[in-house]
């Protein structure tokens, strides 16, 4: 796959002589069409090429358009605060916030659901060696162990300490949206 900035092009021959772009970012994380408002791993460009080589610079038209940006830069570009707006989180991350944060503190919440809310609120997600995640947000890095189950309840303490060095408590991200 050839690359283009931080992006990954996919050339598909769907039909003689028609040829279909994919778009992934290089980091594995998403992106946001402005036009559609859809969040996706993988964009697909609508448009169909004569060559292998014109659907490929017609994704990188995409990419250079400013309608296709990850999250993160999205909200950055809107200057949405996380902390302060508590509506930029979906229903299911708001619930894992507040397992998180639960007392007693749970030992049966998903690593990969605590994952995905570190990346709604526009954490940096490094795989590194010996099953080890890298996080970072707002300046703050932490280490945790990948865990290929639920979290411990020594996780959990570590990923609420993590959480609350950045600011991000359940008050900030109520289950009701009054």
């Amino acid at each position: 796959m050839p690359a283009y900035k931080e992006y990954w092009i996919a050339v598909v021959e769907s039909a003689p002589l028609r040829w279909f772009a994919t778009i992934q970012r290089a980091d594995g994380r998403k992106m946001k069409s402005l036009a559609t408002g859809k969040t996706v791993t993988i964009w697909e460009c609508p448009q169909a090429a004569d060559s292998a080589e014109a659907a490929i610079e017609a994704a990188k038209a995409v990419i250079d358009a400013p309608g296709l940006i990850s999250r993160a830069t999205m909200l950055e570009r809107a200057g949405v605060d996380l902390q302060a707006k508590g509506k930029d989180m979906n229903h299911h991350h708001r619930v894992t916030l507040q397992a998180l944060f639960a007392h007693p503190i749970s030992a049966n919440i998903d690593f990969k659901k605590v994952m995905h809310l570190l990346e709604d609120v526009g954490a940096e997600v490094e795989n590194r060696p010996k099953n080890r995640v890298a996080v970072k947000l707002q300046g703050q890095v932490a280490l945790f162990t990948h865990a290929h189950h639920d979290l411990s309840k020594d996780e959990v303490v570590q990923v609420r300490k993590f959480l609350e060095s950045c600011g991000i408590t359940p008050a900030k991200f109520p289950l009701s949206k009054d």
